[in-house]
C-alpha cells in the first residue's frame, strides 16, 4: 500500500482543528432553542479580548474545508483511482454516526422537541437524512459527487491547452467565488458541488504551472495577509452590524478570500520536507469522523452549549484557554471514537464488501474510463 507523506496528513489535522474551532465559534452566534425568548449571544456578552480571540481562532473553518478539497484533488488528479468501495465505506461511516447519535439523542432527550417525536421513525429517518438534507453534512455530499466526477475531469483537464485552461480558470473564478462573494450566497453559482469542483479544477491547473507562480512562491505572505484582512473585516462586520454589506461576504463559504487562504495554506505545507510518520497518519485517518460526530445536528448545540457550555465562559477572563482546550478535546475524543469504529465495525464491513469485489471492479472500470478490449 502506498504510504502518504505525513505533511499532507498533518495539514488534514490542522484543517479539522480549524473546522472544529469555527463550529465552536458559530455556536456563540446561535439562538438558544432551550430559552424563550431566544437570545443572541456572540456580541452581547464577553469582553473585547474574548471577542478578538473568538474571531481570530474561529473564522477559518471554511479555509479548512478548502484544504480538504485540495488534499482530495492532490491525490485524485494523479491517477484515475475511483473506488465504489471507498464511497460505500464513507456512506456507512456517515450512517453509523448519524444513527448512533440520533439514538442517543432520543434516549437522553438532548434536542428540542424530543418528547414529541416518534423515536423509531426519527431514527430511521437519520439513515437517509445526511444525504438528502444539505444542511446536515454538506461536505460529504459535495465530496462524494466530486469524487464520482474526478476521473472524467482528469480526462478532460489532461488534454486542455494551458492558455485555454488559464482563461477557463479566470472565467470560473468570476462565476463561482467572485460572483458569490459580491452577491447573495444562495445564488445558482454558489452550490456546494460547484465549490468542490472549482477547488479540484483550480488545483489541477496550479500543479501544471511554474513554482514561481505568486501564490506558490509567496504562500506564507499571502496566507498571513489574507488572515489579517479577513479577521479585521470580520471584526468590523459584527462590531458595526454590517452582516448584509459586502464585507460580510468575505467570511462565507464561497468567499474568494477563504479560497485564497486555503490555497496558500496548502502550498505552505506542500513545501515542507516531511517523511512518513505512522502516528500522524493514523490520527489524520480519524478526522472525517470528528466532523461527522461534532457537527451532527442532534449533538452540536448540546455539545457546545450544554456539555462544554462555551456561552458561560464567554464572559470570563479565561475564555481563550477554555475555547482552545475545548476544540482540542473535541478533536481528540472524535478521533478516538472514530478510530475505534474503524478498527471494529469498518473492519467487519470490509470483509463483507470483499465478497463483491468482482462487481465493484466493473463499476470502478466504468467510472475510471477503463476500456475492456
Amino acid at each position: 500500500m502506498l504510504k502518504r507523506e505525513s505533511k499532507y496528513e498533518l495539514l488534514r489535522i490542522v484543517a479539522m482543528l480549524m473546522i472544529v474551532a469555527f463550529h465552536a465559534y458559530s455556536q456563540l452566534d446561535t439562538y438558544d432553542p432551550y430559552s424563550k425568548p431566544y437570545i443572541l449571544i456572540k456580541w452581547t456578552a464577553g469582553n473585547s479580548w474574548n471577542k478578538f480571540v473568538a474571531v481570530c481562532l474561529g473564522s477559518w473553518g471554511l479555509t479548512g474545508v478548502g484544504c480538504f478539497f485540495l488534499l482530495s484533488a492532490s491525490f485524485l488528479t494523479r491517477r484515475n483511482s475511483f473506488s465504489i468501495k471507498k464511497c460505500i465505506l464513507i456512506i456507512l461511516q456517515t450512517v453509523f454516526w448519524s444513527v448512533l447519535i440520533t439514538i442517543l439523542a432520543v434516549l437522553f432527550h438532548t434536542f428540542e422537541g424530543s418528547n414529541d417525536i416518534e423515536p423509531v421513525k426519527y431514527i430511521m429517518k437519520s439513515i437517509i437524512l445526511p444525504f438528502v438534507d444539505v444542511n446536515v453534512y454538506w461536505y460529504i455530499i459535495a465530496y462524494l459527487f466530486m469524487y464520482l466526477l474526478s476521473p472524467f475531469m482528469n480526462q478532460i483537464l489532461a488534454v486542455m491547452d494551458m492558455e485555454i485552461y488559464k482563461r477557463f480558470i479566470i472565467v470560473l473564478t468570476i462565476i463561482v467565488p467572485v460572483y458569490s462573494t459580491l452577491t447573495n450566497g444562495s445564488s445558482i453559482t454558489a452550490s456546494n458541488l460547484a465549490l468542490a469542483v472549482y477547488y479540484y479544477i483550480l488545483y489541477s491547473y496550479l500543479q501544471r504551472t511554474s513554482p514561481e507562480v505568486f501564490i506558490k512562491k509567496y504562500a506564507g505572505s499571502v496566507f498571513v495577509a489574507t488572515v489579517v484582512f479577513v479577521t479585521l473585516s470580520h471584526l468590523l462586520v459584527y462590531h458595526y452590524g454590517w452582516q448584509d454589506i459586502f464585507v460580510g461576504k468575505l467570511c462565507e463559504r464561497f468567499s474568494i478570500f477563504q479560497i485564497i487562504a486555503a490555497v496558500a495554506l496548502f502550498y505552505i505545507f506542500e513545501r515542507i520536507s516531511c517523511g512518513y510518520y505512522w502516528f500522524i497518519n493514523i490520527i489524520a485517518s480519524g478526522t472525517l469522523g470528528v466532523y461527522l460526530i461534532h457537527e451532527n445536528p442532534n449533538l452540536k448545540f448540546f455539545l457546545w452549549n450544554r456539555i462544554i457550555n462555551l456561552d458561560y465562559f464567554y464572559s470570563k477572563r479565561y475564555f481563550a484557554i477554555v475555547y482552545i482546550t475545548s476544540v482540542i478535546l473535541v478533536f481528540c475524543v472524535g478521533v478516538t471514537l472514530d478510530l475505534a469504529r474503524k478498527y471494529t465495525f469498518e473492519a467487519a464491513f470490509k470483509k463483507v464488501l470483499k465478497l463483491f469485489d468482482n462487481h465493484f471492479g466493473k463499476i470502478d472500470d466504468f467510472i475510471n474510463c477503463r476500456r475492456n478490449d
